[in-house]
Parts: C-alpha cells; sequence; structure tokens
C-alpha cells in the first residue's frame, strides 16, 4: 500500500493563501522518502499539493539526471 502523509507546518502566508507542507511517502510500513512542498496555492486543494509534489520531485530527479552527465 502506498501512504502519502501531508502535513502543513503551520508556516505559510499570512493571507492564507499559501501553505508550506512536510511530506512522507511509504510503501506499507518503509518511509521511501521524506520532504517539504513550500508555496502550495490552497485554492487547488489536496489535488493541487499532489501536483506540487510530484512536480517537485520530477524537477529534482531531472537535475540528478543532469549531474551525472
Amino acid at each position: 500500500m502506498l501512504i502519502i502523509k501531508f502535513v502543513n507546518d503551520g508556516t505559510g502566508t499570512p493571507s492564507h493563501i499559501n501553505g508550506n507542507y512536510d511530506y512522507e511517502v511509504f510503501v506499507n510500513q518503509t518511509k521511501i522518502a521524506e520532504g517539504r512542498v513550500e508555496n502550495h496555492d490552497r485554492r487547488y486543494g489536496w489535488e493541487g499539493l499532489l501536483q506540487d509534489l510530484l512536480y517537485k520531485l520530477r524537477v529534482e530527479r531531472e537535475a540528478l539526471w543532469r549531474k551525472r552527465q
């Protein structure tokens, strides 16, 4: 089972439009990833938060690929 856990850390913008979140990703009970998503626009809800995470991970992975070449 894949579990993605987001926790709002309370450090978003004063207007409550953007939020910062810590995340953890588990396969069953084994943590396989953790990190932070910053400046999520709350108007896009949890779906947008998940998209922000996927975008962040893709950018990081592509940077690693470029570094190895």
